[in-house]
Order: C-alpha cells, then sequence, then structure tokens
C-alpha cells in the first residue's frame, strides 16, 4: 500500500512505500523534497543525533518584565539571515519566555520563513519560539545547521494547519543533527560569520548609494530644504481663517512642509493636472473575482513594492482571466506610474515606474498615472518618492479607519518642477543608475551568502 498525494505546486503525484511510513500518515509529510533531505543527511555517514538529545528546552515563562528587557517576536527576525530587526518596544503581553545571549530561537509558527535567531543578547520572546541550548554542540554551529535548507526542506513539509501551519513540538525534536568536531563547527562558523559581515558591507554600500538619489534630485532642481526642527515651541503656529476656508482643519495640513520649498527652485512650477494625460485608480477585488492559479493575471498591490520602489513578485493575487475582456480599461500600460493611494500615513505616496509587457491589473489602493508630452514618466516616479520620503503625503493625505489616503484631488492639485523634457530624462537616467548599482550590490551580497551557506551544508556532511 502506498500514499498518494498530488502537489498543486509541483503539479505532480509521488508514491511513497508502506514500508517508508513511520508515525504520521499525512502525505506532505513524505514529500520528496524532505526525503531527500534526510535521506542525504542518513547517508552521509557523520555522527547523527535527534535533536531532543543535543540541546535542551528551556521554557521560563513570565507575564511581565521590566521595561528595558527587550520583547522579540517572529516580526523581528529577518528570514534566512537570523538578522534582529529592531522595533518599538511591547508594553504588554499575556505570556513571553525568556532567552538569554547564546541561546537559539527556533520557530514552530511558518517554518518555510526560516526565522531562525541566535540571541546576541538577554530578553523575552514570544511563546511561538522554542528556546534551544545545547551542551553537545557550539549553539552558533546549532543555529546555522538549523537556518540550512537541510532543515528548512524538511520542516516546512512536517506543518499542521493551513491558516497558520505550525510544528509539533515532537517533529523538531525529532530532526537529526550532524555532530562534527569543534574544530570543524569553528571553521563553518567562522565562514559564515565572514560572509554576514561581507553581506552587511555590501547592503551598506547599496544603502549609500540609495541615500544619494534625494540629494542628487534636490540639487538637480535647485531645492533647498532646511533641517528640520520639530521643536514643541516651533509646533506651534496659526492661520489665518481665510487661509482654511473651504479647505481642511487638520493642523498637520496647514503645518509648514517640502511645498514650500519648491517655488524657490531653478525650474517653474505647476499642477500636476497640466501635464497628465489621466489618473485611473485600479478596482477592488472580492474573493469571487481572484484566483488561485498563478497563470492567472496578477493585480499589483503595495505589498509588491518594496521599500526600494521596486516591483517584486513574492505575495501575488490573482485575477481571472476573463477579466481581461470585460476591464480592457483596467489593464496597466507601460510608461505608467504606479502612485500607492492608500495606505499607512507613513507609506502614501510610494509610486514605481510600470515598464512590464506582460497583463497586469493594479487594485484600488494604487493609481496608475499617465503622463502627457512634457512629463517623463520615470521623472515624475522619482519625483513622487522624494516627495513622500519628504513627508509631503504624509501632511496632506486624509486618515480613517486606521489607513489614510491621498485621491486624485489630490494629486491633480500638486505642484511640481518642470525642467525640459531633455533634462528629465537626464535626471532619471542618473537616477536609475544609482538604484541599479544598489541593486546589483545587494544580489551580489545575497548570492556570496548562498554560495557560503552551500559550502556549510557540504562541509556538515562531508566525512
Amino acid at each position: 500500500m502506498s500514499a498518494f498525494k498530488i502537489d498543486s505546486e509541483l503539479k505532480n503525484a509521488f508514491l511513497v512505500n508502506w514500508g517508508q511510513i513511520e508515525g504520521r500518515l499525512d502525505p506532505s509529510a513524505y514529500h520528496f523534497e524532505r526525503l531527500a533531505s534526510v535521506a542525504r543527511i542518513k547517508d552521509s555517514g557523520v555522527e547523527l543525533t535527534p535533536l531532543k538529545y543535543a540541546v535542551s528546552f528551556k521554557k521560563e515563562i513570565v507575564s511581565v518584565a521590566d521595561n528595558h528587557v527587550v520583547y522579540l517576536g517572529l516580526e523581528n527576525i529577518v528570514s534566512n539571515t537570523g538578522d534582529y530587526i529592531p522595533t518599538e518596544s511591547k508594553e504588554e503581553f499575556s505570556s513571553a519566555i525568556i532567552f538569554r545571549k547564546g541561546d537559539v530561537l527556533f520557530p514552530k509558527l511558518r517554518p518555510a520563513l526560516n526565522k531562525v535567531y541566535y540571541a546576541e543578547f538577554n530578553g523575552v520572546c514570544s511563546t511561538e519560539f522554542h528556546i534551544l541550548r545545547s551542551h553537545l554542540v557550539d549553539n552558533r554551529y546549532l543555529a546555522y545547521f538549523l537556518r540550512s535548507n537541510l532543515v528548512v526542506s524538511q520542516t516546512k513539509r512536517l506543518t499542521s494547519g493551513n491558516t497558520l501551519p505550525r510544528l509539533q513540538t515532537e517533529d523538531i525534536k525529532n530532526l537529526l543533527i550532524p555532530i562534527k568536531s569543534p574544530e570543524v563547527q569553528e571553521k563553518i562558523i567562522q565562514l559564515m560569520e565572514g560572509s554576514y559581515a561581507a553581506k552587511c558591507i555590501k547592503e551598506a554600500q547599496a544603502t549609500e548609494q540609495i541615500s544619494r538619489i534625494d540629494k542628487y534630485l534636490l540639487t538637480e532642481l535647485g531645492i533647498s530644504v532646511p533641517e528640520a526642527d520639530d521643536a514643541l515651541e516651533h509646533r506651534m503656529f496659526t492661520v489665518n481663517f481665510s487661509e482654511s476656508s473651504g479647505k481642511r482643519f487638520d493642523p498637520l495640513f496647514f503645518y509648514k512642509n517640502f511645498l514650500d520649498q519648491v517655488p524657490a527652485g531653478r525650474f517653474p512650477v505647476e499642477p500636476l493636472s497640466r501635464h497628465v494625460a489621466y489618473f485611473q485608480t485600479g478596482f477592488a477585488a472580492g474573493k469571487s473575482d481572484q484566483s488561485t492559479d498563478s497563470t492567472e493575471v496578477i493585480q499589483l498591490r503595495p505589498t509588491n513594492l518594496t521599500d526600494d520602489r521596486e516591483l517584486v513578485f513574492d505575495r501575488n493575487v490573482y485575477i481571472h482571466r476573463d477579466a481581461l475582456t470585460k476591464r480592457p480599461g483596467d489593464i496597466m500600460q507601460p510608461g505608467e506610474v504606479l502612485f500607492n493611494n492608500t495606505n499607512s500615513q507613513e507609506l502614501v505616496g510610494k509610486s514605481v515606474l510600470f515598464d512590464l509587457d506582460d497583463e497586469y491589473f493594479c487594485s484600488n489602493h494604487m493609481t496608475r498615472i499617465g503622463t502627457a508630452g512634457s512629463l517623463h514618466p520615470d521623472y515624475l516616479a522619482h519625483l513622487l518618492n522624494l516627495y513622500q520620503r519628504q513627508k509631503v503625503f504624509f501632511r496632506i493625505c486624509t486618515n480613517w479607519n486606521n489607513q489614510s489616503g491621498a485621491n486624485n484631488g489630490v494629486l491633480s492639485g500638486l505642484l511640481i518642477p518642470i525642467p525640459p523634457i531633455d533634462q528629465q530624462k537626464a535626471i532619471a537616467r542618473t537616477i536609475t543608475d544609482l538604484r541599479s548599482s544598489a541593486k546589483k550590490l545587494r544580489q551580489e551580497a545575497k548570492d556570496e551568502l548562498e554560495k557560503a551557506r552551500l559550502e556549510v551544508e557540504r562541509m556538515i556532511l562531508e566525512e
């Protein structure tokens, strides 16, 4: 008798001999990706032991912590690298687990995200983590092994639950870990730490390239921005009633902002509407409009736009293909600027040039801007992002139900500098070059780290 499963992701089926079945009857646990990783570990000839014999599972529960104690949740850990991202301190929690510097935090939830953390400080964490402390191997080696594809390819197939895929503790305890000599463990640690250090250097260089964009654009436009001064006495101001009549009454709308500096630049300033052929908002898609088939039409959403203002496709929403004939006017066109009109107040205004040839839609949280001949779309995208980073949209958008938005009326009246079209193109090319350089550095950092991870896997499995 065999276990049988159609894998919708890989579009195939697989068989498992009855003699291979141990404990669990769900097909996912016998997916060939997991079995291949288990076989690689078992066939390596290296000394192995189940994780439960190599580590202690620590569980010191607290419901109250001192104010200075850091609370760590899954959102604080970067996938695959295990980097820690600080966020605002969590003042209240129903329960948390104490961890100490040198412990390994291994998540029970969504193991495919690969958020294994080697603790660099003492703190408390979500109960969605197991706290591991090894007496048999170096905890840094343990973290690198648990973060490797040898483990992730197993754990992501061992989960239960669809909405919140979770690992059972017994499955974690039975993971086989190769026991390497202290000398090999140290070599692995040094290799990975060196790779992480090189990655950080390249990412810092990429960040520096991106940071030059706004300064360059401001210099080209001749706009001088004074240093921000948010002292309380400077945030108190008055506005004549005649200035607010028929407009808005929220103070932030009238507070000094970047738009006050724009007319002092070297180019004429005009409303955006004079240089735009159309503003068109995308459409809302309910569950009946959406598809789970990745061959259908992607509907771009704010989640498809990165902080570096690039389109990514790792969290897609798909619309049934028959919408292409039902909604021909909603098909995006190359050369449009895609403006994020609804989001948190800090993120309204993120923009990107759409330059893809395939068929796409966009959601009602995005506005498609088609420029006229006097306005280069790439220049406009860079300019809107400058405005967003200078908090223009933060101050002029409206707020409701924990969301903020800037509608087409706000966009139409937005004042922008209009250099000659050839100069707009030259500005756009320079900024594109800076962005391309940053993207290349980040890809190099990613590739070099992946190369090190593969080398570590080879060292772990080598006798």
